[in-house]
């Protein structure tokens, strides 16, 4: 069975995923791993949220990635199991923490920037403090010898 949701999210209607398995909607790169990830969970089946600490996505019907979070849980009729999968699209949530990265490494960035400058204005700071102590000393000598000979 599948809902209004999950047909709009992957493009697909009814009819073209009842009776399929449910690696249709998933990315060639997993779809054989996911085939004994699937059958072990029908052997021992347990309420769970996938994914955790990775990132998981589907494909639409055009082979269109889409981030996604998945949560099974399961229950047995008559003797059968059903297993129902709750799929979240995440994409906006996707694109929002790009964004949060790209502006991080932006600001990263900026703040090396501003570092370099910093550490550039102080160099040149220390250099003229020295030569203003240098010109200071170099003056003061150079009246004192003559202010000696008056006193």
């Amino acid at each position: 069975m599948v809902n209004n949701s999950l047909t709009s999210l992957f493009r697909y209607n009814e009819e073209e995923l009842v009776g399929e398995k449910m690696e249709i909607l998933l990315p060639k790169e997993i779809k054989d791993k996911h085939i004994h990830h699937r059958e072990s969970f029908n052997n021992s089946p347990e309420r769970k949220k996938m994914g955790q600490g990775r990132d998981l996505s589907g494909v639409d019907k055009e082979g269109n990635k889409i981030p996604v979070e998945i949560s099974l849980n399961h229950m047995t009729l008559g003797g059968e199991l059903y297993v129902m999968a709750l799929v979240t699209d995440i994409s906006e949530r996707k694109a929002s923490e790009d964004r949060i990265h790209n502006l991080n490494a932006e600001l990263e960035q900026k703040v090396i920037d501003r570092t370099n400058k910093l550490k550039q204005s102080l160099s040149r700071e220390m250099e003229l403090n020295e030569l203003k102590t240098k010109f200071v000393s170099m003056v003061s000598h150079e009246f004192r010898t003559p202010l000696s000979t008056i006193l």
